[in-house]
Parts: C-alpha cells; sequence; structure tokens
C-alpha cells in the first residue's frame, strides 16, 4: 500500500492500493496498475476453452459518476466521495440473468456505492447498458438499501400478475428490495396525459425517456425492521424463540411432576 506506485512515477493524495506487476508475467511493468474487480465479462464456451467476447471496461464507473458525481465510488459504510476508489470501484459483487419480453439482461449488483446495473445480453458480442437502478438514500452513511450482495431473478411465467420480479438482499442494510422488471421503454406523456410517477433514478434527475428494462421498487422494507448487517434482528429472534421454548418446558416439566406427586 502506498501513494507512490511501484513505478515511482505515479502518485496520488488519496489512499490506494497498487498492482506489482512485477509479480506477474504479461504485465508491463512501465505501467502502474491498481486493482480491478470493476467491470462484468462474458466469455464463449468451446472445446478448445474460453473466448472474451464482451467486457464493460470502465462502463460501471461512467454511469455512477454521471448519475451520482457528489457520492462517486462511495463505500458500503461511508459516504466520502472517492473512498472506493484506489481499490474496486464500486465493486460488483454478483450477477444473474433473466428473460423479460424476450430479451436476455443481465443484473449486476454493486456491493459498494449500491445499485444494480442491467445489461441487455440477448447478443452477448453486443451487449449494452440500458439501466441503473440504485434505491440507496446517500443523506447518511447506511440509510436506504446499502451494499447488494444476492440477487434473484423471478421469471414472469412463475407469477400470477405475470411481471418478472428481481429480489435484491442489502447486506449493510438488512433489507430486501422487490423490484418489478418491464421491457418496454418509458417515453415522455402527451401534452394531454397526466405524468406518472418514476421510480427508476430515485437518487438523481429524471431522465426524459427511460431505457429498457426498467425496474421499479414494488416493496418497501419496515425501517423499523432494519438492522447494521443481514441476519442481526433474525439471529436475535431465534435465540430469544429457543429461550421461550426452553422455559416453556420446564415449567411443563415442573407440572407434570407435581401432578406424578399427587
Amino acid at each position: 500500500e502506498g501513494k507512490i506506485s511501484p513505478t515511482g512515477d505515479v502518485s496520488l493524495d488519496s489512499k490506494v492500493v497498487w498492482f506489482n506487476a512485477t509479480l506477474w508475467d504479461g504485465l508491463d511493468e512501465s505501467k502502474a496498475y491498481v486493482f480491478g474487480g470493476r467491470s462484468f465479462s462474458i466469455y464463449e464456451v468451446a472445446g478448445d476453452g474460453l473466448t472474451l467476447v464482451y467486457d464493460s471496461g470502465s462502463g460501471f464507473e461512467e454511469v455512477t459518476a454521471e448519475k451520482l458525481p457528489g457520492n462517486f465510488n462511495t463505500s458500503n459504510d461511508k459516504i466520502s466521495m472517492d473512498n472506493r476508489s484506489g481499490k474496486k470501484g464500486p465493486e460488483p459483487e454478483s450477477v444473474v440473468t433473466g428473460t423479460v419480453d424476450g430479451k436476455t439482461y443481465a443484473f449486476i449488483a454493486l456491493e459498494r456505492i449500491g445499485g444494480v446495473m442491467v445489461y441487455d445480453v440477448t447478443d452477448p458480442a453486443q451487449a449494452k447498458f440500458v439501466n441503473y437502478i440504485n434505491s440507496r438514500e446517500f443523506e447518511a452513511e447506511i440509510q436506504g438499501d446499502v451494499s447488494p450482495e444476492g440477487l434473484c431473478f423471478v421469471p414472469a411465467a412463475q407469477r400470477t400478475d405475470g411481471k418478472a420480479l428481481l429480489l435484491t438482499a442489502c447486506e449493510v442494510s438488512g433489507t430486501l428490495v422487490v423490484y418489478a422488471c418491464t421491457g418496454n421503454a418509458v417515453t415522455p406523456p402527451r401534452p394531454d396525459e397526466t405524468p406518472e410517477e418514476e421510480h427508476y433514478y430515485p437518487n438523481y434527475e429524471q431522465k426524459e425517456e427511460q431505457p429498457e428494462a426498467t425496474a421499479q421498487p414494488v416493496a418497501v422494507p419496515d425501517e423499523d425492521a432494519i438492522s447494521p448487517r443481514t441476519g442481526d434482528d433474525g439471529e436475535t429472534r431465534l435465540w430469544i424463540v429457543c429461550a421461550l421454548v426452553l422455559s416453556a418446558s420446564f415449567v411443563i416439566d415442573g407440572v407434570l411432576k407435581m401432578l406424578a406427586k399427587r
């Protein structure tokens, strides 16, 4: 760790973890590297191995810099800008795919700044960004839906209302978010129409036209049930239930003994 790169020609004012290119074959030792984990890749599987057909590159950071400039590369327990720039940036955590209205989408959770990236991967070699949904609230360090850890796509065919869902488990806020997915672009209403409330980009100014595979929250977690880490409340409730069961068993055992003596 340090502010000066192993090459000695790059100096940063903030904390950064450098990748030592001298320890690995195939890297240019004259260049300064920081750790990756800032994109997602698609490989074609063949009999002779894997072939890279797409990589999102710096796309995640380009989008978050545009949409959330004041909170660029914040961490999942801090709202200071650039807190994660020297490490893994937004740090994509998990990915699931799902089909909505005939198109296949990849949903990528960003562990640090939060939110879910949506890419159209119907043609893997021509994958393209279509949406970014983030229901984190940056007024406080941990507020709203912070640090999505796991994703689960529920196909429309498994739903009684015919709407596909994306379930998002947020590690730090201890919340579960349910997004309804649609494959239709949202266009501005006609002059004689009343604009509907938008939920697609809750933390920044709305665009005139939303991209495909838009998603919006359909369930709001109970704020009173939010815990600092996923599972804290559930674990506490489990211990309480166990204690009550043990107490009840002792009481019942005592009553049975008393009846036996009579």
